[in-house]
């Protein structure tokens, strides 16, 4: 079968305002109407009437092709088109019968070719034979780019594995650290509280050297508890696998250990301390 155009029918001119044919809504001076009673439209309107055509008055609606005003106005509206055209005063779009077709070429862009009866249908040409050695070629780079682009993500995951193993192994240390201090802190107020009592009774001297000494217990094993907490670090951090891509740089996190030098919070605690008139 021929491919022919498809030529568009005449639209019909009517105002959807008054649903009057022969002039456009802009134009109409009349108030808005229901499509289907005509009755003046307002926002809540019901339809509670028969329906009314705007032409002839009949049982339709006013676009119906069952009106006969509107039957009679489309044969007259086709005969003045086409009188029209006859006389020059508009004229008709004119249709290409020679059409143009478009082919993929090897660059990637889109050429434009003429089709005559002399040649094949729709365009159609040989085949190159570099086009599958090209294509190839293509699937490889794109293969060899997703293996680049897959190496880089399993390197960040990496390094975001190792950076969320040492931040967890220092909330650990920190959560151990804080319990350590409760427990000491309990434990020395308890120390306190017997060495105020002792003072204000003001009991023998056996009884004060002997909170002393359980004070200096004490503190050993605090300073034992926090250089043990503190020790754990390092060697949690040596058992961890490192990833063999990955190349020390000087933003990495270097924990710092706390030490306590017994010494010198000892001489402290005995210049604070009452304790040390009664040694003395």
């Amino acid at each position: 079968l021929p491919i022919t155009a498809f030529l568009p029918g005449l639209k019909l001119t009517y105002c959807s305002n008054c649903w009057i044919i022969g002039h456009t809504k802009p134009e109409c001076k009349m108030n808005p109407r229901c499509r289907k009673c005509l009755d003046n439209w307002e926002f809540n309107h019901r339809c509670q009437k028969p329906i009314l055509c705007a032409q002839c008055e009949g049982p339709h609606l006013s676009t119906s092709i069952e009106c006969p005003v509107l039957y009679n106005y489309r044969i007259t509206l086709k005969d003045q088109v086409k009188k029209a055209i006859n006389d020059g005063l508009i004229s008709q779009l004119t249709i290409n019968q020679k059409r143009e077709a478009t082919r993929y070429v090897e660059d990637g862009r889109f050429e434009t070719k003429q089709i005559n009866g002399t040649k094949q249908a729709w365009g159609r040409q040989s085949k190159s034979t570099d086009r599958p050695q090209i294509q190839h070629e293509n699937e490889n780079d794109q293969i060899g780019e997703l293996v680049c682009r897959t190496k880089n993500i399993l390197d960040i995951i990496r390094r975001m594995e190792l950076k969320m193993d040492s931040q967890v192994l220092k909330i650990d240390i920190l959560e151990k650290r804080s319990a350590l201090n409760k427990e000491s802190l309990i434990d020395l107020a308890k120390f306190i509280q017997q060495l105020i009592n002792t003072t204000l009774e003001k009991k023998n001297k056996q009884q004060l050297q002997s909170l002393v000494q359980q004070l200096e217990v004490f503190k050993e094993n605090v300073s034992e508890k926090f250089n043990a907490i503190t020790n754990d670090q390092p060697q949690e951090q040596q058992q961890t696998p490192t990833s063999p891509s990955l190349q020390p740089n000087s933003n990495r996190i270097q924990t710092k250990s706390t030490t306590f030098n017994n010494k010198a919070n000892y001489d402290r605690m005995e210049q604070d301390s009452p304790i040390s008139y009664v040694n003395a």
